[in-house]
This record gives C-alpha cells, sequence and structure tokens, in this order.
C-alpha cells in the first residue's frame, strides 16, 4: 500500500492512500487525469445527475482557476478523536494542525468524480448508504460549513454524496461529524481566504 508523508505542527506524519475514501486513510484525487467524458452524459436518476451536475461545477472552476485545482491532492477522513462536540472552527484548526485545509466544495466534488474514475459504481457514490462511520464537515468560500455524506451509525442511510444546501456558520457545534481534510502537494499548497 502507497504511503504519503505530510508535516505537521508535531513533525512529519506519514498515511496510507486507500483505494477509496476510509477514515484514518488518505484518498488520492489527480483532477488531470479524472476523465471527464464520463459526466458527459445526463444521469436518469436524480441523485446521480445532481452529482453529476456537482462535478461538472467543480471541473468549471477547475478550468477557471487551474493552477488552484490542477495538484494532485489527498483527502483525509479522520478518525474521531474527541468525545463530545467541536465547533466548526475547531476543526478548521485541527485541520491546520495537520498542516493541511478543509476540504473545499470544488475538492470534494472531484473526489466522487475521482472514487467514479477509480471503478467505484455511481450506485455507490450516489445511491447506496454510506459506509464511513461519521458525517464529513467541509468548508465553503465564504466561510460558510457544509455537512456531507452519511453516518453509518445515523440509521438515515444518506449516501457519499449527499451534500444538503443548508449551511452553517464557524460557530455550530458538531458531534457526529469530522473534518474532511485535505492536503495539497503543489503551489496552492495552503489555501489564502
Amino acid at each position: 500500500m502507497k504511503t504519503v508523508v505530510f508535516s505537521s505542527r508535531n513533525g512529519p506524519r506519514s498515511y496510507e492512500v486507500a483505494q477509496k475514501p476510509t477514515e484514518g486513510k488518505l484518498f488520492e484525487v489527480n483532477p488531470l487525469k479524472i476523465d471527464r467524458s464520463r459526466f458527459e452524459k445526463p444521469r436518469s436518476d436524480q441523485r446521480q445527475e445532481w452529482t453529476r451536475w456537482k462535478i461538472n461545477s467543480a471541473f468549471a472552476e477547475f478550468d477557471r482557476c487551474p493552477e488552484k485545482y490542477a495538484d494532485v491532492y489527498y483527502i483525509l477522513i479522520p478518525k474521531k478523536w474527541f468525545n463530545g462536540s467541536k465547533t466548526a472552527e475547531e476543526f478548521g484548526a485541527y485541520a491546520n494542525f495537520l498542516g493541511a485545509d478543509v476540504t473545499n466544495p470544488v475538492e470534494q466534488a472531484l473526489e466522487w468524480a475521482q472514487r467514479i474514475c477509480n471503478g467505484e459504481e455511481w450506485e455507490d457514490v450516489c445511491n447506496k448508504a454510506d459506509e464511513l462511520t461519521w458525517y464529513r464537515l467541509i468548508r465553503g468560500d465564504y466561510d460558510e460549513w457544509h455537512i456531507v455524506g452519511g453516518s453509518s451509525i445515523s440509521g438515515m442511510e444518506l449516501p457519499a454524496s449527499n451534500l444538503p444546501s443548508i449551511a452553517y456558520g464557524p460557530t455550530r457545534k458538531f458531534d457526529n461529524c469530522v473534518p474532511s481534510v485535505v492536503f495539497r502537494l503543489g503551489k496552492y499548497r495552503k489555501r489564502t481566504r
């Protein structure tokens, strides 16, 4: 299994790279190698079509700012390290402590595209219940926060590509989430706001 090392405030940390998002491991996204033709044709399933639309919106943003999104990046779904709840701000601080950022909506949509291009079925990403234990939290461009995916312990059976339109402020507390953390290798290693 491939291992990648990133610098954190406590020194280097190594992570295994998994074939699909897995708690405690990295998932590699290479936007330049995603086969865009797989997302051209409309899908008859409503959830799949919504996900296809989000992916194509991410490609449009990629084309607008290729210098920001063209490098390979890795997404980490950390194991839950706390009891009780944490604010969105605290999740952001944790990502910074790891030497990373919180995933944004473009990076999240490109993750779904990468999963499909890696061989996962549309149904696995868009229709079947998410297998990860916790919901993930991502951060939008205006410091709004969004819950992504499902939670295997919630009983709601939401898919990995679930992204409600509800936005939360940075002081909102969450007890059933972990941050989706993004590590970059290239020029935009740390995102500027």
